[in-house]
């Protein structure tokens, strides 16, 4: 876990919610089940393990952005979704449009994910560090589209 992964927190929110939520390696886990990953709603971030990606404003790790309003549910659906794309030899030519898969199967990714606190609503919390990660860099993370924020 590298704390500059997160770097484009600095200012808007306590980046220790994160670095108390974080899995090396989520999507190889044989064992998802025992993992303590909550059921509430939050905001998860992929990391590539060793690839910064640049952008016009500098480089990130960061792969993608997503929230959800079950962090347990949505986390193995990606995890079912990596396994298949990452065991199927013709990934390339029926998943076009799930780059996001790519990056982390080609680079590995390591996740980190806060759950919402109070009536806060997890969507305007993703826009929120989408926002952010915006500010900082330019653009959106490699892994997400611009249709993910919402202003």
């Amino acid at each position: 876990m590298r704390k500059h992964d997160l770097s484009f927190l600095n200012k808007y929110i306590r980046k220790e919610d994160f670095f108390k939520n974080f899995f090396a390696d989520l999507f190889e886990y044989q064992n998802f089940k025992d993992l303590d990953i909550p059921s509430k709603g939050g905001v998860y971030i992929f990391v590539s393990k060793e690839q910064k990606f640049i952008y016009p404003k500098g480089e990130s790790r960061v792969i993608y952005i997503g929230e959800s309003s079950n962090l347990r549910r949505r986390l193995y659906e990606h995890k079912s979704k990596y396994q298949s794309i990452k065991n199927d030899k013709k990934y390339h030519e029926k998943w076009w449009d799930y780059n996001r898969y790519f990056y982390m199967i080609e680079f590995g990714c390591d996740v980190y994910f806060i759950t919402r606190k109070g009536p806060q609503d997890e969507k305007n919390l993703e826009s929120d560090i989408l926002g952010f990660f915006y500010e900082r860099y330019r653009a959106l993370p490699v892994g997400n589209s611009a249709l993910s924020i919402r202003r």
